[in-house]
C-alpha cells in the first residue's frame, strides 16, 4: 500500500508540471501576440523630418547632375523666382563638371507647422571646366583640375506635405565658390 500512495503523489506531481507547462505556453503565445501588434505611426514631426530629408537628398542628386530644372522644381518662392540664385547655379554648372555634392543634415528646427530650418554641412567635389582659351577665374586652381569646397548652410523649407526650399543662408552650395581657399 505504501507504494500505491507514492504512485499517486508522483502522478499528481506530473499532472501539475503539465499544467504549469500549458499555462506557460499559453502566456508565451499571448505575449508574442501582443508584441507583434501593428507598429505605432510616426509622429507628425518625424514625418515632416523624413520628407525634408528626402527633399535635401533630391537636391543633392539634382545638383550632382547639374539639372537646373530638377533643382528649380524643389524650390519655393522667393527662391524659386530669384534670378541671382539661378545665375549662380548656371555659373556653377558652367565652371565645373562631374559635380559630386554631399549634404549632411546636422540638425532640423521646426519653426512652425509649415517651416523647417535644416542645418546642413556640405562638401562639393568637382572637376573644373576648361574655358575655351580664356583664363580661369578660379584662383590658384588650374582649369580641368579637381577641387573640393566645404561649407555650412541653413536651408529653410516650407510646406508640411511637400516641403520646398525657400532660402539658403550661409555658404550656398548652389553657387560657385572656387575662389576660396580650396582643398585638393
Amino acid at each position: 500500500m505504501a507504494t500505491d500512495v507514492l504512485k499517486v503523489e508522483r502522478g499528481k506531481g506530473r499532472l501539475s508540471l503539465r499544467t504549469i507547462a500549458c499555462m506557460v505556453t499559453v502566456l508565451l503565445i499571448c505575449w508574442l501576440a501582443a508584441c507583434s501588434s501593428a507598429k505605432k505611426p510616426l509622429s507628425t514631426q518625424a514625418q515632416v523630418a523624413g520628407r525634408v530629408d528626402t527633399v535635401i537628398a533630391q537636391l543633392q542628386t539634382e545638383l550632382g547632375r547639374c539639372n537646373r530644372r530638377g533643382i528649380t522644381s524643389l524650390l519655393a518662392p522667393p527662391l524659386e523666382n530669384d534670378e541671382a540664385f539661378s545665375r549662380r547655379l548656371a555659373e556653377l554648372c558652367d565652371q565645373a563638371t562631374a559635380i559630386r555634392p554631399v549634404f549632411v543634415v546636422e540638425r532640423m528646427w521646426l519653426k512652425n507647422s509649415e517651416t523647417v530650418r535644416a542645418d546642413v554641412q556640405w562638401t562639393l567635389r568637382a572637376d573644373l571646366a576648361s574655358p575655351n582659351g580664356a583664363d580661369s577665374s578660379t584662383g590658384s586652381r588650374q582649369p580641368g583640375g579637381v577641387t573640393m569646397v566645404i561649407g555650412t548652410a541653413h536651408f529653410t523649407l516650407v510646406g508640411k506635405e511637400s516641403p520646398r526650399l525657400t532660402a539658403v543662408d550661409g555658404d550656398n552650395p548652389f553657387a560657385p565658390q572656387f575662389d576660396q581657399a580650396l582643398i585638393p
